[in-house]
C-alpha cells in the first residue's frame, strides 16, 4: 500500500506523463514511465516493468500514445481508489 505522499507523487508524474503525450514529447514521456514504473514496482504487485517497457518501445506510434492517454484516467482509479473514476485527475 502506498502512502499519501507516494500516491501524490504517482498522480503528478502521471498528470505530467499526460501532458507530455499531449504535446508529442516522447523523450520525456519516455523518462516518465521508467519514473513510474520504478514507483508503482515498489508498492504494487502488477507486472508495471513490462507494461513500461511495451509503452516505451511503441511510443512513437501515435495510436499507442492515444492508448496510454485512455489508459491514464484509469491507472489513476487503481492508484486512488477512494475516488470516483472521473474525479481521479485531481490527487488523493
Amino acid at each position: 500500500m502506498m502512502s499519501e505522499e507516494e500516491t501524490a507523487n504517482i498522480v503528478t508524474l502521471l498528470g505530467d506523463l499526460e501532458l507530455d503525450l499531449r504535446n508529442g514529447n516522447v523523450p520525456s514521456a519516455r523518462l516518465l514511465i521508467i519514473s513510474i514504473v520504478n514507483c508503482l514496482l515498489l508498492k504494487e504487485p502488477l507486472e508495471w516493468k513490462m507494461l513500461g517497457a511495451f509503452f516505451n518501445d511503441h511510443l512513437e506510434e501515435v495510436e499507442s500514445r492515444t492508448a496510454l492517454l485512455h489508459f491514464l484516467p484509469k491507472l489513476k482509479a487503481m492508484i486512488c481508489p477512494s475516488q470516483p473514476e472521473q474525479e481521479a485527475d485531481s490527487e488523493c
